[in-house]
């Protein structure tokens, strides 16, 4: 796992600390990729040359140091590093790598942007060209492009200010693409999309923190804003799994203040108190819920550990028998995702 063996076992120490047993995205098949800000090639002056993939495979570069992004330590939660790009040329080069080919995908990315006009990663460029994707904000909303034989852009209207878990997954196999935000469906796209049998693969180089111009000559798009961790999987990720991996995150990262008011898109949101908790929660619902609407808890690992109906307006969930710990909630109702969340339970 090159460089970054020796700080996952201080990772994992750190998080069995606090929590138990912990997931790890390595412990999870069809990892391809995995960036954390922790594990870096810099200079002198903190500028970073090399973004290690833990797992092996081509590394994210950039030799230019006029273009190179910075190593900002202790930026998130007082203690973990960022790789910070300054939205005017920083960017990271992973070269012709990482195709689709004839797999899926699920990506999951943690970081921020301070401006509405970013790409977080590309392997893409201009017109309408085949065999191209990236995860951008064209100053709308969280925008997946993926374009096989023709575009089947995901446009959504939720901005990316502060630190959050993105995902998205490409589904080759039902032809279905999803975007998620800190556990909460943004949007999807269903049918349309080739199968498995067309090679999904181009020469574009594979870009962090900015787009690939026209032809694949030069960037745009630069992002302003933080990369802290970046997880890659050449298969999609069943809810459950991708669960465990936002678990991953916001237990590696608990201390820290994740955007929550994608909730708000939705109708039927609501509201959790008092978090951190001791012995119950409460859940007040903006509207009436219907019959299978449900609060889950679920620990560390993903095992779901408590579901309770949720049946009036202003509910009490009591929490006996729950351990000390981080938690991941869903809000759930006619098998759709209202909300989700992180719930911490104290003595």
């Amino acid at each position: 796992m090159k460089k970054c063996y020796t700080l996952l076992i201080a990772t994992l120490f750190s998080l069995l600390r606090v929590y138990g047993q912990p997931l790890t995205p390595d412990q999870i098949p069809n990892l391809s990729l995995w960036l954390r800000a922790d594990s870096v090639v810099k200079n002198i002056n903190n500028n970073v040359s090399s973004w290690i993939n833990c797992v092996g495979g081509p590394d994210f570069m950039q030799l230019d140091s006029a273009k190179q992004p910075r190593w900002i330590s202790n930026a998130i939660c007082g203690t973990t590093p960022v790789i910070r790009f300054d939205g005017v040329n920083d960017f990271l080069n992973a070269g012709d790598n990482y195709d689709l080919g004839t797999k899926s995908r699920t990506v999951f990315i943690l970081s921020k942007a301070n401006d509405s006009v970013f790409a977080l990663y590309a392997k893409s460029t201009g017109n309408s060209t085949a065999n191209r994707y990236a995860l951008v904000n064209l100053g709308r909303g969280v925008t997946l492009i993926y374009f096989d034989n023709q575009s089947r852009v995901l446009q959504t209207t939720t901005s990316h200010t502060g630190f959050n878990v993105l995902c998205n997954t490409i589904d080759r196999d039902s032809q279905e693409i999803k975007l998620f935000q800190n556990g909460v469906q943004l949007g999807a796209t269903i049918g349309g999309m080739l199968g498995p049998m067309f090679n999904f693969s181009s020469a574009f180089r594979f870009l962090l923190g900015a787009h690939n111009g026209p032809s694949d000559i030069g960037e745009d798009l630069h992002l302003n804003g933080d990369m802290v961790e970046m997880i890659v999987y050449d298969s999609v990720l069943p809810d459950t799994t991708r669960n465990k991996i936002e678990l991953y995150l916001y237990a590696k990262y608990d201390s820290c203040s994740f955007t929550t008011n994608v909730v708000e898109r939705y109708n039927g949101g609501f509201a959790l108190s008092p978090n951190p908790a001791t012995t119950s929660v409460t859940l007040q619902l903006e509207q009436t819920p219907s019959s299978s609407t449900t609060f889950q808890l679920f620990d560390i690992t993903g095992r779901m550990i408590l579901q309770k109906p949720l049946t009036e307006t202003t509910n009490r969930v009591e929490l006996s028998g729950v351990s000390k710990g981080m938690y991941l909630y869903n809000v759930v109702s006619d098998k759709e995702r209202l909300g989700t969340g992180k719930l911490i339970v104290e003595p």
